[in-house]
């Protein structure tokens, strides 16, 4: 079955009778009706939901001022040598690259991502970083990023300002 929107009416999205509506007439030139799922929650969402939970509720959110800045000097730095010739509306913010770099250390250091928080960032011996200090510049070295033309020593703002 094709339905056709009226000529006035230039999107229609979100849930009616059963049915999920999305996508935009001028764009496409089509919108989609289905019927609702409630997705089924399996071990590995519930697990992928806690570590980033973890990651950006609990880490993020309490790191410092300065910590972030770094992290947005870094992310205007992947933009400029990693993103190149991309729209700019895919340019990658600080957390974006946050949280690409935890996944890639943890996973280095076989780190459990759901305990995560600011105080087990780094510094001490089972922390994600190992003990050494908790900032960007070590971030992005154990997650093996590249250092986009930045001196990765001068992002040393701690996440947690003492």
């Amino acid at each position: 079955m094709k339905v056709k929107l009226p000529n006035w009416i230039s999107s229609f999205s979100g849930w009616n009778n059963g049915l999920v509506f999305f996508g935009y007439k001028e764009r496409y030139g089509i919108c989609y009706a289905r019927d609702y799922v409630y997705p089924t929650i399996t071990v590995n969402n519930t697990g992928f939901g806690l570590k980033s939970k973890a990651v950006t509720d609990t880490t993020w959110n309490l790191a410092d001022v300065s910590f972030k800045d770094d992290m947005q000097t870094y992310a205007d730095a992947w933009n400029l040598t990693q993103m190149e010739g991309r729209e700019l509306s895919r340019d990658l913010t600080a957390i974006n690259l946050f949280v690409k770099a935890v996944f890639a250390a943890a996973e280095a250091a076989s780190f459990d991502l759901s305990t995560l928080t600011a105080a087990t960032f780094g510094g001490d011996v089972g922390d994600l970083l190992g003990s050494i200090d908790p900032n960007v510049g070590n971030l992005i070295t154990e997650a093996e990023l590249p250092n986009c033309g930045l001196v990765l020593s001068t992002l040393s703002s701690p996440i947690v300002a003492t």
